[in-house]
Order: C-alpha cells, then structure tokens, then sequence
C-alpha cells in the first residue's frame, strides 16, 4: 500500500534533509515490520519560502500554516490521512527562552498534531498514525549523567516545552507516538530545532575563514552529534514494531535517549584548528569570551552525559565522530566554493 508523508517543520534544515532522504529511499520506512513504499512527502511550515528550501532534492507540495494553528492545520492533516507525521516544527530553545509564550505555542502545535492523528485513525480502516517527534536533552537540566530511568526535571520553556509534549503524545491513546530526544545537532548548515551554540558556529565559521566567539570556559562540555545520525536516528525509531517497544508491564517506551559524543570546548576548538593548513584560505579566529547569563543558563542546562540504552539497543546511535563532523562540514565547503 503506498504511503503519505507529512513533515512539519519541512522547510527548516531539519525537515529539509528528512524529505531528501526519503526521496531518495522511498522503501526506507516500514509499518509493523512490512516496508512499503512513500507515494508522497508533504511539507507544513510557517514560511512558503526559507534558505534551506532550496536544497530540496524534488517538489513537494508545501502547505504554509502554523501547527499551533488549530483549525486550519487540523484540517489539512486530516484531509491528508498521513501515514506518519514528523513533527518537526516548533520555536528553537534560543527563542523560547527570550519569549516562554512561544514554548506554549509548540506545546500547542504538538496537541494540534496529536488530535489530527487521532482523528484520521478515528477513520476506521488503518493503523494509528505515527507521530515521529524530536526531543531535547534539555528536557533533563543540570544533571550530569543521563540513564534511561533518570527522570526529566525541565523547568526552562523550551525544555519543559518538549518534556510537555512527551507527555501529551505518551498518553495519546489515537496516535502512535515516539520521540527521539537529541542533543546539539552538528550539520554544514545550522538546524532549526536544535541548540547549536557555538557548537555549530565554530567550524562553519572557522572554516569559512570567519572569527568565532566561543562564549564558554575551554573546560566546558556539552553533548554533539552529527544531522545524519539524527535522520537515520528518526528512521530506525519509526520503523521498531510494537513489539520492539514494549516496556515494563507491557506498557511501550514511547521515549528514547540517544548517546551524543560529550567534548570540552577547547578540544572542538582544536579539532577545527587543525584544519589551518588544508585550506586554501586563512581559517579564522577563536575569541573566548564568556556569553551572557541567559545563554549560559541554556547551555549549562543539559546533561552531559548520556547512557541511551534503549536507543543504542536499537541500532539508533552517534556514530559519526567530532573529527568527522569538522571533516565533513570541511569537504561540503571546499565543495560549494568549487576547490578542487
């Protein structure tokens, strides 16, 4: 039976790179252990047209609203009786924090997602919609190591906005929810889900032969993994069966932990440095220079470390490496300005 696709968030990095891959592998997702094939991948974001919109691969229909947008997005969701929804949409950590209203609105869009899978199973005839949500670690704050049964303490807006919607999705009897909880997502291009800090700036800007305002002590750590380790990470948990999922008194994990690779600030930093005689231009500065409270407080917030088991036990793991993150951001740039 061929299968519909939607992704909020389709025009963000993120959902950009999920509908490529897709595209490319139309048998890489599979319901209860059959793979069928993807008929069609739609995209729901708040804007028609994005930087990152220029990267997709192939056309898709693009559907401009806000999830937290209830009649309209519910509507159309419903309408598209979607096989599976990544939602991917919703208000970065960095905007949350200088505005918790907006934490709100992405517990709202999750809501709006969660009724509009319920509805479409409501339909009779079919599986429950499945939900494929991206977490945070930021759900945890100040803890230093991270189990599979440490509870999440989030008191922030963005983290308590994700804690909020695992929630809501975990006791959604209509849709079949999973989420993912991920830390700084290192890519060429910055995600818009994720916190990258100057995780993200450091090499792209470095490399590009930009200075870098590293706004951490050298000693500081902080958990990173690599886009395509999230986007093969999202694919794995989407295609675990329900079996796969059952937890202590057969009742399913609907979260899932995966590890991340913990580095101190100076060690990213020298990573990227020692880059400074392949290019074929000058690589730019590292200024440290403390960040604000604000910032601070959103960095220092994560745990940073994390065990995953019921993630890794799955195959859904960081295994790209911080030397081979700076390695590939290295090879799309010289790539993009054409130097062989």
């Amino acid at each position: 039976m061929p299968r519909k696709i939607l992704i909020t968030g389709g025009l963000g990095y993120l959902g950009v790179k999920l509908a490529n891959y897709l595209s490319k592998n139309p048998q890489a997702l599979n319901w209860n252990s059959r793979t069928e094939r993807i008929k069609t991948i739609d995209l729901l974001d708040v804007k028609a047209d994005t930087p990152n919109k220029r990267l997709l691969k192939q056309e898709h229909e693009i559907f401009v609203a806000d999830p937290s947008d209830n009649d309209k997005t519910l509507d159309y969701m419903v309408k598209g009786n979607y096989d599976t929804i990544f939602h991917f949409g919703g208000a970065p950590s960095g905007a949350c924090q200088k505005d918790p209203y907006l934490g709100q609105e992405n517990i709202k869009a999750t809501e709006t997602v969660l009724v509009a899978a319920s509805r479409i199973y409501k339909k009779g005839g079919r599986e429950k919609t499945r939900v494929i949500f991206p977490s945070s670690l930021l759900a945890f704050e100040n803890i230093g190591r991270i189990y599979d049964c440490t509870e999440p303490n989030a008191k922030m807006p963005y983290g308590k906005s994700k804690l909020e919607s695992e929630r809501k999705g975990a006791y959604c009897l209509g849709a079949d929810f999973r989420a993912l909880r991920v830390s700084t997502v290192i890519a060429r291009r910055e995600p818009s889900t994720a916190v990258t800090a100057y995780n993200y700036n450091l090499p792209n800007k470095l490399l590009m032969g930009e200075d870098c305002t590293v706004p951490v002590d050298r000693n500081f750590v902080h958990p990173i993994i690599w886009i395509d380790d999230v986007i093969n990470g999202f694919v794995k948990l989407h295609n675990l069966n329900e079996g796969q999922l059952a937890g202590k008194n057969n009742r399913p994990y609907r979260v899932f932990n995966i590890t991340s690779h913990p580095i101190m600030a100076e060690d990213w930093a020298s990573i990227v440095e020692s880059y400074k005689n392949r290019l074929p231009w000058k690589l730019g500065d590292v200024i440290w220079k403390k960040g604000t409270e604000e910032d601070l407080k959103i960095l220092n917030a994560a745990g940073k470390y994390i065990n995953g088991k019921l993630a890794s036990s799955y195959g859904i793991t960081a295994s790209t490496s911080p030397k081979e993150m700076v390695e590939n951001i290295y090879e799309q740039i010289l790539m993009e300005r054409n130097v062989k």
